[in-house]
């Protein structure tokens, strides 16, 4: 099995590394200082929760025409458009709050904007990864890729909580602003060729049907159906956090915008520790037990962080739990890269981004009610029992499915 640094020897790999890497450095800072100022501005949770509703929006109906069109599509030219688009959507932000002048309206329409630049880069992402790289090389591959967001809350989110606090909310996001730009630089800069076809962009084929195919396709293998379940799992826990951890810090920690960063950076370094476990861990543990395990060490890892009385004792928790979300998301999406046809693979990733959209809209529409109202470690610990009943189905599941094979082999069995 290649090392998990191999992908950095190819040359174009090593563009796209940097784009991203800048890029999460950028969206890391921003999260703190968009987080921070609402919850600042507005002292209310919903408000939080009220922009993340509006990033789930996109997914929830343009999510399979994204998919459809990415697959027909070259993924780099679609990657390179949405940083540009995101860049510029974030400099109008920033002369909006500049002037001040609807401020709070600004932000939504910008995370609006975002998302659907978001909704369609995220596939073409994934199908950009695999095109420039080596089947052999691609569990790899996506470790390093995940590493970049890993680096953006490490480093970004550690440095945002300081950066709000010195320099204010307005120009950390402008600096996002830049990042996007010259990230569309590096994308531009790297070399494709695909390795397998993609959906050809003129077929006659209609849309719909493709989308109808792409589903018949999940059906017939179980395992992209448990897979879209344990991303919601992971979806929605990072989507609790997103939206209560200024709360929890401020309310239950006693803690500022500093302890805010320092917290999310733990997060950041334990996911950039569970890339790197994974490539070790895969040597020994089939991928498709490693997706099962997942939810279970999910939900007993959220019970340990809901617990906490310090920063300190939070950033441990955080540190854990962003160990195995990052390990179980890399082995998701190497997965489906790995065994799903290039034909659908934008499909499919759209369908599952679709999923966690409907399970994050969900979220905030509770949150937006009750998180104002109810302790956050309370909420923590339903969504910690959601989980672990996630991960108890699954096991019945495979449970009854051994018990069926048994029966089969029994009746198979010739009698004396």
């Amino acid at each position: 099995m290649p090392t998990v640094f191999q992908p950095l020897e190819s040359p174009q790999f090593r563009k796209y590394f940097g784009a991203a890497v800048l890029s999460a450095l950028g969206d890391g800072m921003q999260m703190i200082a968009m987080s921070w100022f609402l919850y600042q501005r507005t002292g209310s949770v919903a408000s939080i929760s009220l922009v993340l509703v509006v990033q789930t929006l996109p997914g929830l109906l343009l999510s399979p025409l994204a998919g459809a069109l990415v697959d027909r599509s070259r993924p780099q030219w679609t990657c390179v458009a949405a940083d540009v688009v995101q860049g510029l959507v974030l400099c109008a932000l920033v002369l909006a709050i500049y002037v001040d002048q609807w401020v709070l309206p600004a932000i939504y329409l910008a995370s609006l904007l975002m998302a659907v630049c978001r909704l369609f880069s995220l596939p073409a992402l994934g199908a950009l990864v695999r095109d420039i790289s080596t089947r052999e090389s691609l569990l790899s591959a996506n470790i390093l890729s995940s590493t970049t967001l890993q680096i953006g809350m490490l480093c970004g989110a550690s440095a945002g909580g300081f950066l709000v606090a010195q320099i204010g909310a307005m120009n950390v996001i402008l600096a996002n602003a830049m990042s996007f730009f010259v990230s569309a630089v590096f994308i531009a800069w790297v070399r494709v060729q695909a390795r397998e076809p993609r959906a050809p962009a003129a077929t006659g084929v209609p849309l719909t049907q493709e989308l109808r195919e792409a589903l018949v396709y999940a059906r017939r293998h179980p395992f992209i159906l448990w897979l879209t379940l344990v991303d919601i799992f992971d979806t929605m826990a990072i989507n609790m956090f997103n939206a209560l951890l200024p709360a929890f810090v401020s309310r239950e920690l006693g803690g500022g915008p500093q302890d805010f960063g320092l917290i999310e950076g733990a997060w950041g370094g334990g996911a950039l520790l569970g890339g790197i476990l994974l490539s070790y861990v895969v040597r020994r543990v089939d991928q498709h037990r490693i997706s099962v395990a997942g939810p279970a060490c999910l939900s007993v890892l959220i019970l340990f962080f809901l617990a906490a009385q310090t920063t300190a004792h939070a950033m441990a928790g955080y540190f854990v739990l962003g160990i195995f979300v990052c390990a179980v998301g890399i082995n998701t999406n190497a997965l489906l890269a790995a065994e799903v046809k290039p034909a659908y693979f934008g499909k499919i990733k759209s369908f599952i981004y679709m999923c966690t959209s409907y399970a994050g809209l969900a979220v905030y529409g509770i949150l937006s009610l009750v998180g104002d109202r109810v302790s956050p470690r309370w909420i923590f610990a339903s969504v910690s029992a959601l989980v672990m009943t996630g991960f108890l189905w699954k096991l019945w599941r495979l449970w009854r499915a051994r018990q069926a094979q048994t029966g089969t082999a029994e009746a198979a069995a010739p009698t004396e």
